[in-house]
């Protein structure tokens, strides 16, 4: 079973992105600054990171741009990172998608489709952790497609998944 701690309802969170939006924030600021949280969370529940295998799932967009960031922090403070990207970055997620890659060549592969699932089976065989960036506060209806065949590859991971914003597949 897993432990669900919620922080803010998806609503709050919406409306929190509105505001920023309306007052000029740049969407990549936020992504920083999400991301940035999120690791110091990780890395004080965790308590010591050096050489824990932490792999984050994201998606193309803004969920996606956070768990990057998030897991490229716990890689400059000693975590062994890897990333699996489900499709191509689009918006600041790229720019993440960036850095993540320029701090770690190598440990990143964006697949394109569900023929490159085994790419993510073997990454999640490799994790003790994983960051789910797969769906965020955006998502309309049921995954569908690539997302959805991640999400069930997650279900039966056993270590510990760290939802970034919400846990995908609810």
């Amino acid at each position: 079973m897993r432990a669900m701690l919620p922080v803010l309802s998806a609503k709050a969170v919406r409306e929190l992105d509105r505001r920023a939006e309306a007052l000029g924030v740049p969407a990549l600021l936020l992504m920083e600054s999400a991301g940035r949280g999120a690791a110091e969370e990780i890395r004080r529940w965790l308590l010591d990171l050096q050489g824990r295998r932490i792999l984050a799932v994201a998606g193309k967009g803004g969920n996606g741009g956070d768990a990057l960031c998030a897991l490229r922090f716990l890689g400059l403070w000693g975590a062994e990172v890897r990333a699996v990207v489900l499709g191509e970055p689009m918006g600041p997620a790229a720019t993440e998608y960036q850095a993540f890659a320029a701090s770690f060549p190598g440990r990143v592969q964006v697949i394109g489709d569900e023929n490159d699932l085994p790419h993510l089976e073997e990454a999640l065989r490799w994790a003790e952790v994983v960051l789910d960036g797969i769906l965020g506060v955006g998502v309309e209806g049921e995954a569908r497609g690539l997302p959805r065949a991640a999400i069930e590859r997650l279900q039966d991971f056993a270590g510990v998944v760290i939802a970034i914003d919400l846990p995908s597949g609810l």
